[in-house]
């Protein structure tokens, strides 16, 4: 204090010598010396202050900033603003003392009170730095005659941005409640920028753990994540350089060095993401909360701009994902569709007959099959043995009770399929008693049970029904021909389409000769692609009709001949049936044709219909 008084005393001394013993040149050295004499005065005023303010103002130490500081800092930097500060220990540690020492020093000089030593902070420390250490003044020696001034050049004008606001919201996503599983990563908090009147670039904000979520963050992150709307990581994030706010016990962790530009009149996202541990400490409640508060942007004028918004989210702890950990059964496209199924003649016998096709996708977790159980019917046939195969390996089998069946045997195969991905097994059937006459078998998959990575245990329920399956020791297979197409032709104005269907129908004869009527033992079916009237009767999308045979060719091209009424197709050759038949429709409609059913006899000579070919037996669209 002495010190300060003795300058204060030397510099008014040196002023009063200097107004009394200075000579007076001219006007122009007047002028100079009462420009000397104000910044003289200027100093002394300077010292009074530091003299009013007594041991508390801040050192007058001149440190050198060439960055923002912020709390999580080190560097020689933040030492030297410490000692500034006064603060004590100056460990060059940014800390909690260290900001409420920059709050109270903003306070007192007109600035937002953040705690954020960034360029507003930095140029008010340099201009009263400036101020508060003059240099000692020397004695003024007897001012020259000064040249005239020359003429000032016209300075150019200072290129500037423009002010701008920056909105903060909570972003839609993640929503409130967000699933985390143990050792798996969730998005948490999202923050959206809204950019008003000029571009903006968001540097850093806040991001607080409370403690209200029962243990600090790396008891239950392994880490953290700030990610930009695409995915991409623009920081990662260690939960053990969380700081604890001692009054509140909340954790905290400025994130920095973002620079992230929100376009004018534009608005961006950023999501913060956490991973958790393989286990939650028990103390870790069910719902996590999750808080960012203190965003700093700055506009293209240079202005940092602090929105007051604070944005929460919360998230809900789950167990490990492996208790959610299920099978979802579906039925494979490549199940058996409905057709004919040949069994021994002699035996009436067919051995593993495929059922239905079912596929296991693993959910959330690596599952192991440990059960499969389901019904199947039969008519006119007998099923014995029932068969779990991957591909053609046997897995299980059981004899159904009542056409129920349950494998349980399966522990010992170690059937796992991993996470995410679909296994495909078959349900097969050993049928017997088959003769001439129609018999029908299916098959339905009801239940699984499954065990999950950990070792627990459970079951999910299933509904997959394989199609239904005849089973004759004599029948036809039944294929497209070469020629199976419809051509339409529609009159001027397109008021009526003409649609001609000519359809090549390939006739294979398994297990002993078939015979196909001369009459219209086939029926056709027409469909539109709109609800039309139909030349001749009927309203609506299709029209069905029966057709007779137009021609009967063998595999070498010979026309064959009806024989007492019927085509006879020898066992295990094939015929190539051709039916032709015309139809008209109103107005302009797309139009397409299939075969809804073929009648057909054995040597049984029962009577037979396949109602299920026009699922095979149909042409593509017309023009």
């Amino acid at each position: 204090m002495n010190t300060l008084k003795n300058k204060v005393l030397s510099v008014s001394l040196l002023t009063v010598l200097s107004l009394t013993v200075m000579p007076v040149a001219s006007a122009q050295t007047v002028d100079q010396l009462q420009a000397q004499i104000a910044a003289l005065m200027a100093q002394i005023q300077a010292l009074q202050s530091q003299v009013a303010g007594g041991s508390s103002m801040p050192s007058t130490t001149s440190c050198t900033f060439t960055r923002d500081l912020t709390v999580g800092m080190k560097g020689d930097d933040v030492k030297c603003l410490q000692g500034y500060l006064k603060v004590s220990p100056q460990s060059g540690y940014f800390g909690p003392l260290t900001k409420a020492a920059v709050q109270k020093w903003q306070s007192e000089n007109g600035l937002p009170s953040t705690g954020y030593f960034g360029p507003m902070s930095r140029a008010k420390y340099s201009a009263l730095v400036a101020v508060a250490t003059p240099s000692t003044p020397s004695t003024p020696s007897t001012p020259s005659t000064p040249s005239t001034p020359s003429t000032p050049s016209t300075p150019s004008t200072p290129t500037t941005g423009t002010e701008g606001v920056l909105i903060v919201e909570k972003n839609p996503t993640p929503s409130s409640g967000q699933q985390l599983y143990e050792g798996q990563s969730a998005d948490l908090v999202g923050v959206r920028f809204r950019a008003q009147d000029s571009d903006i670039t968001v540097g850093s904000f806040k991001l607080v753990y409370p403690q209200g979520n029962g243990t600090a963050p790396a008891r239950a992150f392994t880490k953290f994540e700030v990610v930009d709307e695409s995915g991409n990581v623009l920081k990662t994030l260690d939960p053990s350089a969380f700081t604890q706010d001692y009054s509140t016990l909340d954790y905290y962790y400025y994130v920095t060095g973002l620079n992230y530009v929100v376009p004018k009149g534009g608005q961006k996202a950023l999501i913060v993401r956490g991973t958790a541990v393989p286990t939650f400490p028990s103390n870790v409640p069910t719902s996590l909360t999750f808080t960012v508060q203190d965003v700093r942007g700055r506009d293209t004028a240079g202005i940092d701009r602090f929105p007051s918004t604070t944005v929460t989210n919360t998230a809900s702890k789950q167990s490990s994902v492996a208790t959610s950990a299920r099978f979802e059964v579906s039925k494979n496209s490549g199940s058996p569709v409905e057709n004919n199924v040949i069994a021994d003649y002699a035996t009436g016998r067919a051995d593993k007959v495929a059922l239905v096709k079912v596929d296991l996708t693993a959910k959330n977790d690596r599952v192991q099959l440990t059960q499969l159980a389901g019904s199947s019917t039969a008519s006119g046939v007998t099923i014995g043995s029932v068969y779990l195969m991957d591909g053609s390996t046997v897995l299980d089998s059981v004899t159904p009770s009542s056409g129920s069946y349950n494998f349980t045997n399966l522990l010992s195969q170690n059937i796992w399929v991993e996470k995410d991905t679909t296994k495909t097994l078959t349900i097969a059937a050993d049928v017997t008693g088959a003769t001439t006459t129609d018999g029908i078998v299916s098959s339905t998959v009801t239940s699984v049970s499954r065990k999950n990575s950990l070792g627990d245990t459970g079951s999910d329920t299933a509904s997959v029904s394989g199609d239904t399956l005849h089973v004759l020791t004599e029948a036809p297979m039944f294929a497209k021909g070469n020629t199976f197409n419809v051509a339409v032709v529609r009159d001027t104005g397109n008021s009526t389409t003409t649609a001609n269907a000519t359809l090549e129908v390939l006739v294979t004869a398994k297990g002993g000769n078939v015979k196909i009527a001369t009459g219209a033992s086939t029926t056709l079916q027409f469909e539109a692609n709109t609800s039309v009237t139909w030349v001749g009767g009927g309203t609506g999308t299709t029209t069905s009709t029966p057709v007779s045979v137009s021609e009967v060719r063998d595999s070498s091209g010979n026309l064959i001949n009806p024989s007492s009424g019927f085509y006879t197709i020898p066992v295990n050759q094939t015929y190539k049936f051709v039916y032709q038949k015309q139809v008209q429709a109103v107005g302009a409609p797309r139009i397409r044709a299939k075969v809804d059913a073929i009648q057909w006899q054995n040597s049984g000579n029962t009577t037979i219909t396949s109602s299920w070919t026009d699922r095979d037996l149909v042409t593509d669209w017309s023009n």
